[in-house]
């Protein structure tokens, strides 16, 4: 899991383009700067799009292909357009891992998963403690939810990102339809940690068990 915070930019306005609902999401690094791609539902839309911070002055500039075609840090907030139209407005980043000690301060949360089997749907929710961590902007986690019916089978229920640095929601949910014979559970797409409980699915029963090693399956 890179160390790079924020992991997710969102806007304060999206005006023109039909940007509704789009953020910007880390991609990669390269000497002196901070990549940024266009992301939807926290899948990224490819480099095209894509902009940069340059880690010694913390400015923002352009670094895609495609829209925007201008991008201008007023030192307080960073406009992203294309020709005319201002498709992206975000506040500028005051605690990032590039300004000063950014990774200094990172809060301790403990992420704790949940399952409930209802009508042949499952609702998974991961939750985060304590919750006055959260508006500091120093949360680093990236558990996503998965699904397992043996060590090489593992799928991502959602493509999207459950948690990710600088998020400011202490929980989410997911509800979707059970598929009988698989495991369920939270696991760090980063660093590999698996969370319990895990709901289990297989052999026709239905159980939430904590798991006691990450070969549970």
């Amino acid at each position: 899991m890179t160390n790079v915070i924020p992991q997710i930019i969102t806007p304060s306005s999206t005006p023109d383009c039909g940007w509704d609902g789009f953020t910007y999401i880390w991609a990669s690094s390269i000497t002196g700067y901070e990549i940024y791609e266009l992301a939807i539902g926290g899948v990224s839309n490819g480099p095209n799009e894509a902009i940069k911070v340059d880690t010694s002055t913390n400015i923002w500039s352009d670094h895609g292909t495609s829209s925007p075609t201008s991008v201008v840090d007023n030192g307080t907030t960073v406009s992203l357009a294309s020709g005319s139209s201002v498709c992206f407005v975000f506040i500028k980043p005051t605690v990032a891992s590039w300004i000063g000690s950014g990774m200094g301060s990172l809060a301790t949360v403990t992420w704790t998963p949940s399952f409930v089997l209802s009508g042949g749907y499952i609702t998974a929710t991961i939750t985060g403690t304590p919750a006055s961590a959260f508006g500091t902007g120093f949360v680093a986690a990236n558990f996503k939810l998965y699904k397992s019916s043996g060590i090489s089978n593992e799928t991502q229920v959602s493509t999207t990102v459950e948690f990710l640095a600088n998020t400011t929601t202490t929980s989410q949910i997911r509800t979707f339809f059970r598929d009988s014979g698989y495991i369920y559970y939270y696991r760090n797409a980063g660093t590999g940690q698996f969370l319990a409980p895990y709901i289990n699915m297989t052999g026709g029963t239905t159980s939430t068990r904590k798991k006691v090693h990450s070969n549970f399956w």
